[in-house]
């Protein structure tokens, strides 16, 4: 069986991206949930990848999905992916301009993940982005009490880490759901080697299945690179963070668009940062930008999503 595919990515956070038809069925999607060893993997041999994103049509013709699959490395259905969407809603973008109608791009691109919809815009172009910015609007966030497993998580993510790294200690621990649920945890120097030395302990938890994992530092000083990210975006950006990010099913990556989103919740619920204002989220892989405007509103994510090439696979 060959698929059609497209590589797409968000901050060197990439996914392999292929339509999926009702025609197709289950029968595709369980495919590539099998051969997601041989999709993934970065050695020569595969596409390599983060992540699957199948956009489900009701016929091959279609060009408005009616469903957003996203599928980890290893094999599991993730329950949200901020950079996914973004990705998505290019493909989408994309797909109306080489089958559609150019004057009939839409101007919002709705993706529905599970039970939940989530509205995707391009914001007005800059010149000083080479690439598109996507927009998307996330659910609401819930940070910390506002999770029922939050005091016992706490406890724990503090005894398993604390005598782990005697370079380091977490100086504070919160949690956040976006669907998905991720630990933000600070420390005076974000690194790899201490993600990969602390996430993988606290997948195993009772209280949920795997959880992101980010690793972030003190907020810095306006400087060059908070300007040209504030050029990139068209708009001020009040404060910068650097992250590293650990996604369950996943592991490290150069980014995660729900992870930023969960970084500036937890910023804005612990009154650290101003609602209404740009933050930017500094990964590994490039910045991502975060505002919430309202305490009950959602979080918007934005940042540069880039088409890498298309091809066919077979499976």
């Amino acid at each position: 069986m060959f698929i059609e595919f497209e590589k797409w990515h968000g901050c060197k956070n990439d996914f392999v991206v292929t339509w999926v038809s009702d025609s197709d069925g289950d029968m595709l999607l369980d495919a590539l949930r099998l051969h997601v060893i041989n999709i993934f993997t970065r050695d020569g041999s595969g596409i390599g990848a983060d992540g699957i994103l199948a956009l489900r049509v009701g016929r091959k013709t279609d060009l408005t999905p009616k469903e957003l699959v996203i599928i980890n490395q290893d094999g599991s259905i993730a329950a949200n992916c901020g950079n996914g969407l973004r990705c998505a809603t290019l493909s989408v973008i994309s797909q109306h301009k080489l089958r559609g109608n150019p004057s009939e791009i839409p101007e919002f691109v709705d993706l529905q993940v599970g039970s939940r919809i989530f509205t995707c815009r391009l914001l007005p172009a800059s010149s000083h982005s080479k690439n598109p910015i996507v927009a998307v609007e996330m659910e609401r966030p819930r940070v910390d009490e506002d999770n029922p497993w939050y005091k016992d998580a706490h406890a724990f993510v503090k005894k398993t880490l604390e005598p782990e790294n005697k370079k380091q200690k977490p100086d504070e621990v919160h949690f956040c759901s976006v669907g998905n649920n991720h630990a933000v945890i600070s420390c005076e120097n974000p690194d790899a080697e201490t993600a990969m030395l602390w996430a993988p302990k606290l997948q195993s938890y009772s209280a949920w299945d795997g959880i992101n994992v980010h690793l972030i530092g003190p907020s810095e000083s306006p400087s060059p690179e908070l300007a040209r990210y504030a050029q990139m975006l068209g708009e001020p950006i009040s404060e910068m963070f650097r992250a590293i990010p650990f996604e369950r099913g996943v592991g490290l990556t150069q980014a995660c668009g729900s992870g930023a989103v969960a970084i500036a919740a937890v910023q804005f619920a612990s009154g650290m940062s101003e609602r209404g204002s740009w933050l930017a989220i500094r990964m590994p892989g490039g910045p991502l930008f975060t505002k919430q405007d309202t305490v009950d509103g959602p979080v918007t994510l934005a940042g540069e999503a880039i088409l890498s090439f298309r091809g066919s696979l077979e499976i």
